[in-house]
């Protein structure tokens, strides 16, 4: 809901397509930038490395200003990005305090591709869920922005990173329900996770909370995009839809934004497990997990059978 009683009686912001959208909002973003007397050093994915005047530099997630822009009219942007800017420069309300218990509340994980810039990677708290493919990390949500969580931070609360990831699942599983997790196709029982608020991905940390009945057997998951999730919760009748999920993923993850992955992982317990699928014309080639296989032919009830195995 609004602060603003008469923002309901402004129009709806005009659409714009994706790449429409990602050059207007850099160019506006520079733009607050310079107003501020910053200079962007590097673009990575929805952060930006900015240097001020005095020549330090810091590093903004940028997600969280750009939803808002992308629901507000082109004409609030300037605005919006001088709050946001004026917040981050350490003198607006939304300053990241030393301590991180005092926003414990506000610690939630978030999920996307490795990050590239070795600097960021070192002072960001990471936890590796395929190491080539997929990183969480935990970050400090504001109406307006996010504030990565950073080793030295978790250093000087004298709590691991470890355990603040605990407290960012459980602060991510109160703000959550299992209609997040709508079915979208009876047939097949295909899933989506589907809140919107960048932190779908992140979700499938805690499937098996939302969907108790996935505990022991876990789901097969693509995480195309921060807010594009695909979920097929692992069962025998689902074996012969799983490639569904690699054919979704490999069409629409060239132009997912905040795209993460085109591949299909099994999950349980929030471990994560690569499950390669290839797709050639008319053949199809599965590599599926051993532990999988295990897992498959408990529910099945036999120990000896082989349900899923390396096959064209």
């Amino acid at each position: 809901m609004s602060d603003n009683p008469n923002e309901s009686d402004r129009p709806s912001p005009e659409p714009m397509d994706e790449d429409a959208f990602q050059k207007a909002f850099l160019l506006a973003f520079q733009q607050g930038a310079a107003r501020s007397g910053l200079t962007i050093v590097k673009w990575q994915d929805d952060t930006v490395e900015c240097r001020d005047q005095d020549g330090e530099t810091s590093t903004l997630g940028l997600q969280n200003l750009s939803r808002t822009c992308r629901q507000r009219d082109r004409a609030d942007w300037p605005d919006v990005i001088d709050h946001f800017l004026h917040n981050v420069s350490g003198s607006g309300e939304n300053e990241l305090p030393e301590d991180l218990d005092a926003v414990a509340d506000q610690v939630l994980p978030r999920i996307g591709p490795p990050l590239g810039a070795h600097d960021a990677e070192l002072k960001i708290w990471w936890k590796k869920l395929d190491p080539e493919r997929v990183w969480l990390n935990l970050v400090v949500d504001y109406p307006t922005r996010m504030a990565y969580v950073t080793r030295e931070m978790a250093k000087r609360s004298g709590q691991s990173g470890d355990a603040w990831l605990e407290r960012a699942l459980a602060n991510l599983l109160a703000r959550s329900s299992p209609e997040m997790v709508p079915v979208v196709n009876e047939e097949i029982g295909l899933r989506v996770i589907a809140a919107g608020d960048s932190y779908d991905a992140a979700r499938i940390q805690i499937l098996d909370k939302l969907l108790p009945e996935t505990e022991q057997a876990g789901c097969f998951v693509a995480p195309i995009g921060r807010e594009q999730v695909l979920i097929l919760p692992v069962a025998i009748d689902a074996l012969p839809h799983i490639h569904i999920l690699k054919l979704i993923a490999r069409d629409n993850y060239p132009s997912a934004p905040y795209a993460i992955s085109d591949e299909v992982f099994w999950v349980r317990r929030g471990e994560w497990h690569l499950f390669p699928i290839e797709i050639e014309e008319k053949a199809i080639t599965v590599h599926p997990p051993e532990e999988l296989v295990e897992v498959l032919n408990l529910l099945a009830g036999d120990g000896e059978g082989e349900y899923l195995s390396e096959e064209n």
